[in-house]
């Protein structure tokens, strides 16, 4: 079903964003050609089109009857041109895809929201794509099936490429929303049954809808792992982990701007970037070449994108000179939110993401729980929320708290158990607490480098006007170092940063501004010139002119324009 037919490209159609290229939109007779013309920088993205190699789910083709299902002879052109391919596995409904992905024999039971409307997404050719349950266990065993085969083709064929599986969502009210999750009948009847055994093997039992929303998400996180750890079982070391891929303009509730053809520039650069804070990585492939090709547009999904936040995400543990020098996202604050259904209203409700928005752009990231080992950052600061706080998470949160890492907790909904865990923390570490009171009572703890500020947010009253300077003086107290200009509305920033190269290490990192204004008037803004940061040069100086003074920096964008500023940060 298509609401449009926009006039595509060919190339728009093959190589839809970010080096994503879709190999059976050609014939593999062209892939050479194609590629040779068309892939730009190092590396080229596969995504697996399972549906294409397997109709119906059963039986696969990787190049036996069909050329264009033969994944080793597009990998072997990939390499042959000096890339590297790098192979992406849905291991959720795909947007751009008829049924989201699935076999057409496997697709019976259409996916649905929270408000139990269908899930659909309008990919960039105007095609309407419903989004199929995965929560089917025909699905789940197809797909099983099918990753097995693939795995034994790549191994026949002693092909080296990596395999990352993505997590597929979309941004919708600041929150990353995901395509698997669903409450279809397919769903309800595996829940019911997750339901009864846990209600029988743990004497479990249901109080009212906030605590079955617990146990929905919790069954969701136990379906959505069960797709990931079976990719990781049968791809061993070739499996590099799983990326969340945010779809701009995949919303289901842009279905009837889409059908206007109602593309709002402004709206998909913040899309983009909130995207970035949330955790996922931005895909322009649902967006029409119009709307992408367009200058602010593009060039943030060149210069934020696939120059930095997807190569940043692939070549994690890449040390090259030529990785150095990428620009990663810079984040000032990590939000540690596990996916419980009412952590983020809550910070929402006191103020903190307005505030972070207003105060650092999306230079903040948001994610469901801190995997990574902690190395202490003194310009990074951790919140944590205590409701639906584990103790893992607990344990994790003092530990950043005690090796002189930044820890702001909301201690609003902290189980007993964990209350008294903290008390006695404190007591045995004959901890000093200090008292403030910051519109309600605030907890300042410090240990050597590391402090830990404690306030209970369900205190704080629902309507009020002074949720900013609440949050002011709390982040205050951290000495965040950041420079913040006067923004217009209508422009976008975002801050990156880097690792400093030899000939740079008077500095401890280089940072990046860009600010892009996406009206169509002439705005200004101003850059203070503050201690620690060194103005060192001006970079992709389009329709803007830079004036740079004693006290502060000037900034002119004519309608459309771009500029970025690069600073040395020192001691």
């Amino acid at each position: 079903m298509a609401i449009t037919t926009p006039v595509m490209r060919d190339i728009d159609s093959v190589f839809p964003g970010e080096n994503w290229f879709f190999y059976w939109k050609t014939s593999a007779a062209l892939w050479e050609g194609k590629l040779r013309e068309n892939a730009t920088g190092s590396r080229v993205i596969i995504p697996i089109n399972w549906a294409f190699h397997s109709e119906t789910g059963e039986g696969v083709d990787f190049g036996q009857h069909r050329p264009e299902t033969d994944l080793l002879k597009l990998i072997s052109i990939i390499e042959g041109l000096g890339k590297k391919a790098t192979l992406f596995l849905p291991v959720s409904p795909i947007p751009f895809l008829p049924n989201g992905g699935i076999p057409f024999l496997l697709a019976k039971t259409l996916s649905l929201n929270e408000e139990e409307l269908a899930n659909v997404a309008v990919d960039a050719e105007g095609s309407i794509n419903k989004i199929f349950s995965f929560f089917e266990p025909k699905v789940f065993q197809g797909f099983r099936k099918f990753i097995a085969s693939l795995s034994k083709f790549l191994d026949d064929n002693s092909i080296t490429a990596t395999i990352w599986g993505i997590d597929c969502g979309h941004i919708e009210e600041q929150e990353f929303k995901r395509y698997i999750d669903d409450r279809s009948s397919a769903f309800k009847k595996s829940f019911s049954r997750f339901l009864s055994v846990r209600k029988s093997e743990e004497n479990l039992t249901v109080e009212g809808a906030l605590d079955e929303a617990i146990l929905m998400e919790e069954f969701s996180q136990t379906i959505r792992s069960l797709y990931t750890e079976s990719s990781k079982e049968f791809f061993g070391d070739r499996w590099e982990g799983v990326l969340k891929i945010a779809f701009a303009g995949g919303s289901s509730f842009e279905l009837m701007d889409r059908v206007a053809e109602n593309y709002s520039e402004l709206k998909y650069v913040k899309e983009i970037f909130c995207s970035i804070s949330r955790g996922a990585i931005p895909s322009s492939i649902l967006l029409p070449g119009r709307v992408k090709d367009s200058g602010t547009v593009s060039r943030q999904l060149y210069n934020i994108v696939t120059r930095s936040a997807m190569e940043t995400a692939l070549s994690i543990d890449c040390y090259e000179e030529e990785q150095l020098q990428l620009f990663r996202p810079l984040y000032y604050f990590e939000i540690i939110q596990p996916a419980f259904p009412t952590v983020s209203k809550k910070w929402k409700r006191i103020g903190l993401i307005d505030y972070l928005d207003f105060e650092y752009g999306q230079n903040y990231l948001i994610r469901e729980e801190l995997t990574a080992e902690y190395t202490p950052d003194e310009n990074k600061v951790f919140f944590f929320h205590g409701e639906g706080l584990n103790q893992v998470s607990f344990a994790k949160m003092l530990k950043i708290f005690m090796d002189g890492g930044k820890v702001i907790f909301n201690s609003a909904g902290l189980s007993v158990e964990l209350t008294r865990r903290m008390e006695i923390f404190l007591i045995e570490n004959s901890l000093k607490v200090d008292h403030a009171n910051f519109m309600i009572e605030v907890k300042n703890v410090e240990l050597g480098e590391g402090r830990v500020v404690i306030f209970d947010g369900d205190q704080i009253p629902e309507k009020n006007d002074g949720f900013h300077k609440f949050w002011e003086r709390i982040i205050n107290i951290f000495s965040v170092r950041h420079l913040k200009g006067n923004t217009e509305e209508g422009l976008e920033c975002f801050w990156q940063t880097r690792d400093v190269l030899i000939s740079e290490l008077s500095y401890e990192e280089v940072r990046r501004f860009t600010v892009y204004n996406c009206t169509s008037y002439r705005k200004k803004m101003r850059l203070p010139v503050v201690q620690n940061f060194a103005f060192t040069k001006i970079v992709d100086e389009i329709s803007a002119k830079v004036q740079s003074g004693q006290n502060e920096i000037e900034i002119e964008l004519h309608p459309g324009g771009s500029v970025s500023l690069d600073f040395g940060l020192f001691n």
